[in-house]
This record gives C-alpha cells, structure tokens and sequence, in this order.
C-alpha cells in the first residue's frame, strides 16, 4: 500500500505527491480506506502547490487531488486533538463502516509534512468531481442552520467569501447605516447568505424520509462526541429529464460521494448531491464564551451553541426545509448507465 507498511517499531509514511510523509495514527485510517477501497497510491500525483485559503475563518489551506476525489486540508491543532482522540476515533470509525449511509465525509490519512512540520488531513469530496457533459452546479449551498449559512458556488462559478472584518472598516460602516458603498462581491455574497437560510427543496416524501433519517443519525454521533457547527453541502442542479442518464452521476467503484437524490417534476429533473463537513470543533470553554458574546450581538440563530441544541437546531432547519410533495416522482436508475467517473 502506498502508506509504506513498514517495521512495527517505525513510522509509516505515505507518498504526498514528490514527498514522503509521516503518518499519524494510520492504524485507524488505514481501516477507513480498506473499507472504502482507497489505493494508498492515492496521493502521489497531489501537488502542495496547489493549496490556497479555504475562504473559512481559520484560514486553512487546502487543494484538491488531480482526481478530484480528495481534499487535502491543513488541520489545526484543535481539530487534530478532536480527530485524534480515541472517542472520536471509535465511534466515527464504527458509524462509517456500519450498514447504514451517512453524510459524513469520509477520513483516510493525516500526515505530517516535513518542510513546515505542518498537519493535514485528507478527506473524501462528497461531490462528484464533475457532472455528465461538465454540467456546472446551479447552486452549492453550505447550511447550519443559522445565519452562517452560504452560497458557495453559483452558476458554476466560486462565491467570494467577503467576511466582515476590522480592516474592511469602511464599506462595513456604509452598509451598516445603508450608505450604498458595498463592494459587488459582498452584495453577492450576503444575498448567497440569505438564499441558503431560506431556500427550500422539494423530493418525495420517501427522499425526505431517508434523508432526514441520515441527517438525525449523523447529527446525534456529533451530539455524543460533544461536537458543534457543522454544516451540510448541497450542491444541486436542474436539467431537462430527457438529460438525466448523460448527466447524473451515481456512485461506481473508487467513488467517495452517496448517490444523488433525483426528483422528476414534469419535463424537469432536480438533482441533489449532499455531504456534512467541518464537524471536529468542540464544545470548548473558548466556545461556551463566543456563545454568551453571540448571543447578545450575533444575527440569530447563532452556530455557536452546545451540541445538544445544536443538533437540535441542525436537524429541525432541514426538517422545515426540505419538503416532501406527492407531485414530484424519484428518478428510477437505468441499468445500462455509465457511471464511471470522468
């Protein structure tokens, strides 16, 4: 395997593009790729050159692999103690490889790179890396529930992620008193904001059911492992139903991504892609003190909440937002469809 199976008594390392890096803990990864039959060649073609800001409040850098299967993110220290710890590690490790399906993005390898003694994580892409034909997404939202939410990409096109911050003193001043002197990509990234916290979508009321059941599941092992402020990705797509077998893409052997739901609504086809990230942050002493700043002068809902309530509030947003119809039909997969990767 490309993690180098060496001596019990050295390091096993894997090969990160042109570097041979140091494994952490790969007895437990190793398990999550054998399951989910990842070569552990997987990573020899990564370049760390691709790597750039993730555009969340951390900072951290990631990139995705030549295939575009993975993510290779830098991790903190904070979610390393999370991923590394042995709860984490039991009960995420018995939930991915159980029976049922879960949204959870799928772990398999953190390794130290020796240049910069930097940690990172490498994790499944809950996305197909393209649609038949590249069909770009019409919309991919990231959704907690709260005011936080997002619009990622629209129109097949990335989203500024343009963060109020003390340096942006003078547009943030004009738009707080109404002056009209935001930037362009803000207007668009607040009106992505208000999309996602108040877009519904609508499948069968079977889809509904099994989504929300995978939902609660995956929101209740957060609870237990004392997790907060996750979100789910959905990327979603409309096309003519005469595309739906050149276009959709179901899950073939290697792919890391649930298959989609597809909903049928006359000569239309909807299809949804769906995948929960960033689920490592703890419910610290740092977070109870955000909380009590929050609630007084954050936009409500907040994120910042204990994980009981939070996944209480994660699970009733999607309860009211994804909504079931009698007038809409599940796409029935045909048989003969490629579903090979491009």
């Amino acid at each position: 395997m490309t993690s180098k199976t060496t001596a019990p008594s050295q390091n096993p390392t894997i090969q990160v593009g042109t570097e041979q890096c140091p494994l952490v803990l790969d007895d437990f990864f190793s398990k999550l790729r054998n399951h989910y039959g990842v070569d552990d060649e997987f990573l020899s073609t990564f370049d760390f050159g691709t790597m750039k800001s993730s555009g969340g409040k951390g900072g951290e850098q990631l990139a995705r692999t030549p295939d575009k299967k993975y993510f290779v993110k830098e991790i903190s220290a904070c979610d390393r103690g999370t991923v590394t710890s042995q709860n984490f590690r039991k009960d995420y490790l018995d939930r991915m490889t159980g029976a049922a399906d879960s949204y959870i993005v799928r772990f398999f390898a953190l390794f130290r790179r020796k240049g910069n003694e930097k940690f990172y994580i490498v994790m499944s892409n809950c996305l197909p890396p393209a649609l038949g034909g590249d069909k770009p997404w019409d919309v991919v939202y990231d959704c907690k529930g709260t005011r936080d939410d997002k619009v990622v990409f629209r129109d097949g096109e990335g989203v500024d992620q343009v963060h109020k911050r003390f340096y942006n003193f003078s547009w943030m001043l004009g738009e707080g008193l109404g002056m009209g002197c935001t930037p362009e990509n803000r207007k668009v990234y607040r009106k992505g904001k208000k999309d996602a916290f108040k877009s519904t979508h609508i499948m069968t009321s079977e889809s509904r059911r099994r989504v929300l059941d995978t939902i609660r599941s995956d929101a209740a092992l957060f609870e237990q492992l004392n997790l907060m402020d996750y979100s789910v990705l959905m990327a979603s797509t409309e096309i003519d139903l005469n595309e739906v077998d050149s276009i959709v893409k179901y899950p073939g052997p290697g792919d890391q991504f649930l298959a989609p739901i597809v909903t049928i609504n006359g000569p239309k086809a909807k299809i949804y892609y769906i995948g929960i990230i960033d689920f490592l942050q703890v419910w610290s002493s740092k977070k109870q003190v955000a909380h009590v700043i929050k609630v007084a002068f954050a936009p409500k809902p907040i994120s910042t909440l204990p994980p009981k309530r939070y996944a209480k509030q994660f699970v009733s947003f999607f309860e009211k937002r994804l909504l079931g119809s009698d007038s809409v039909t599940d796409h029935v997969i045909n048989s003969k469809q490629n579903n090979d990767s491009p």
